[in-house]
């Protein structure tokens, strides 16, 4: 008969197994990702400075003088600036991948270790059944990112945003390890990190930084309230490390510039309002029947874990009132500063976050639940004893329906331009693995190649380039247009050098 210990170990490693398998075809097509967009407006002078002298120093200054001017005329998050100016194209096109390959590391290191971290350290989870948890819940994010070119596969964008929200679930995994170390050494080092890392948050994303600061705040107050000292005076040099890198960055005068260009801001009450009604939507817009599925196939492990708890979990609500108010301060920035409007990448962001915050509630909830005698408590107790004879059974049932599921979330559909069939709402892996099976990662990334060769061509002033024939899902952002003028256009001038770039058919631009 299998014991309990062995069933868990065969359910881990057929996850990771599965998890790993689905991570080959996403890692394989950051070799097919190209800048395009912001990614070139960031790095004309970075380029510039790498060309002209070949110098790391050199880039490194041009890059902070972009900021500085940045700071003056556009936007105030400098360390997210300074990162947008280093893109890793101005070293070489071939380089490309190696951004988003960070972006994608990044996120599933930090993300795994904030997971298994709040399994174990808060959760009391044993080791197999915390590293389902954090498996399960990690493929589930990394799925059905909202827009995946946006998170991982456009640098710009996804070191943004992507890149200092997996920064945010690295402080507080090293929080979480800070105050749960036993002896003095093993507690310092995580919180001396702290100090930098939050600083360095601070000057990012408005969404991950207002977040960050929300949370600290929160586990501050509670520190003293519970009068832990040592725990609130590296709490309170945390918080105050963030705070003054986010002011200095809400401070710069290019806010204003780009607020007043961008039209459409709300007052600071509108948008609080806006962020607690668009996180109702989030959350249950990011609840598809797949990752209900996943989450219905861990909660005996947590059950199971917390139910051994001595800690009664009082006050269930108010944990759900505060997390779910901490998770909506995501969108607060971005209604302030563009009305009612959400780009893509901040969404991907505020989906990916559902996980660790539904994870700290529902198991806080399972452990409120397992000291009440109640039917359910009596009903949730048999439940999660399921997997000591049926873990198999039950594990395959749950496959089935997450299958089921999944295929449910695919659209069928004509491409507008070709006529041609178009799948839509596939997981991650899944449309990963078929963009290159059919090819169109491949043709994609070939076709920028033939366009760079008379980008650099020296002899050519006015480049006409044919449109794309291929724009996969996971790998096209934006385009050149016909028009000369067009932002994108005049972006890619300037990196490569030249009078004007536009699709074939735009005339010259007149002296």
């Amino acid at each position: 008969m299998q014991t309990k210990g062995t069933v868990q170990k065969g359910i881990f490693l057929v996850v990771a197994v599965l998890f790993l398998l689905s991570l080959i075809p996403v890692f394989a097509m950051a070799f097919y990702a190209y800048p395009s967009a912001d990614d070139l407006t960031y790095g004309v002078s970075t380029a510039r400075a790498w060309q002209e002298n070949h110098s790391l120093s050199s880039v490194v200054s041009a890059a902070w003088e972009g900021t500085m001017e940045k700071y003056q005329t556009w936007q105030g998050s400098f360390f997210a600036v300074l990162l947008m100016h280093l893109q890793p194209a101005v070293f070489g096109t071939s380089c490309y991948s190696v951004g988003v390959l960070l972006l994608l590391i990044g996120y599933l290191t930090f993300g795994a270790l904030l997971l298994y971290t709040i399994s174990r350290r808060l959760f009391s989870c044993a080791r197999l059944p915390a590293g389902i948890i954090t498996l399960v819940l990690l493929f589930l994010s990394l799925s059905f990112t909202y827009d995946p070119v946006e998170s991982f596969f456009w640098y710009n964008g996804g070191v943004y945003y992507t890149f200092f929200y997996s920064l945010s679930l690295l402080l507080f995994s090293l929080l979480i390890l800070a105050a749960t170390a036993k002896g003095k050494a093993a507690a310092a080092v995580p919180a001396i990190l702290s100090l930098p890392l939050a600083f360095f948050i601070g000057g990012g994303n408005y969404s991950s930084a207002l977040m960050s600061a929300s949370l600290l705040f929160l586990l501050l107050v509670l520190s003293v309230w519970k009068r832990r000292k040592k725990e609130a005076i590296v709490l309170l040099l945390v918080f105050a490390s963030l705070m003054a890198s986010f002011l200095i960055s809400i401070l710069a005068p290019g806010n204003a510039v780009r607020q007043m260009e961008a039209g459409g801001a709300s007052s600071p009450v509108k948008a609080i309002l806006l962020s607690l009604v668009y996180g109702v939507y989030a959350f249950c817009n990011s609840m598809t029947l797949p990752v209900v599925v996943g989450w219905a196939f861990l909660t005996p492990f947590l059950y199971r874990a917390v139910s051994r708890l001595s800690f009664r979990f009082p006050y269930p609500l108010a944990v759900f009132l505060l997390a779910y108010g901490v998770f909506c301060t995501q969108g607060t920035p971005v209604f302030y500063a563009l009305g009612f409007s959400m780009p893509e990448r901040v969404i991907d962001i505020i989906y990916f976050s559902v996980y660790p915050f539904f994870l700290l509630v529902w198991a806080y909830f399972l452990g409120w639940l397992s000291h009440r005698d109640w039917w359910l408590t009596r009903w949730a107790r048999v439940s999660s004893e399921l997997p000591k004879g049926k873990a198999g059974l039950c594990a395959f049932f749950a496959l089935i329906c997450f299958c089921a599921g999944t295929v449910g979330l695919i659209r069928i559909d004509k491409d507008p331009e070709t006529g041609a069939m178009r799948l839509q709402g596939l997981p991650l892996s899944a449309q990963a693995a078929l963009s290159l099976v059919t090819g169109e990662a491949q043709s994609f990334h070939a076709q920028l190649t033939a366009r760079e060769a008379l980008y650099e061509d020296p002899t050519i002033a006015d480049v006409r380039v044919e449109p794309l024939q291929e724009k996969p899902y996971l790998l096209f952002q934006e385009d050149i247009t016909e028009d000369p003028a067009y932002w994108v256009n005049t972006s890619t001038a300037a990196y490569y050098g030249k009078e004007s770039v536009a699709l074939s058919g735009a005339a010259p631009q007149a002296e």
